[in-house]
């Protein structure tokens, strides 16, 4: 499922299985952007925990997420 860039400039799409759930979201601006989640809510629940797979870490992720500038995050959503 593929999300087009709107006038934040940020892809994100997911890939997806009867067992599985990855996020990626793909942020190419120079400066960090504030993601409204609430876009994606046929894929995701309005609060829930993911894997940051780069960065091996766990995070809750509510209404907005930040995403650092020029960067890919990857969550697996069934960690």
């Amino acid at each position: 499922m593929h999300y087009a860039p709107e006038k934040n400039d940020v892809y994100v799409y997911f890939r997806y299985n009867e067992n599985q759930k990855v996020m990626v979201i793909l942020n190419k601006n120079k400066e960090k952007v504030l993601l409204d989640m609430k876009k994606y809510y046929k894929m995701i629940p309005e609060t829930f925990t993911a894997k940051d797979i780069i960065n091996d870490r766990e995070i809750t992720i509510q209404k907005t997420l930040e995403i650092a500038p020029r960067s890919a995050l990857i969550l697996d959503l069934n960690k």
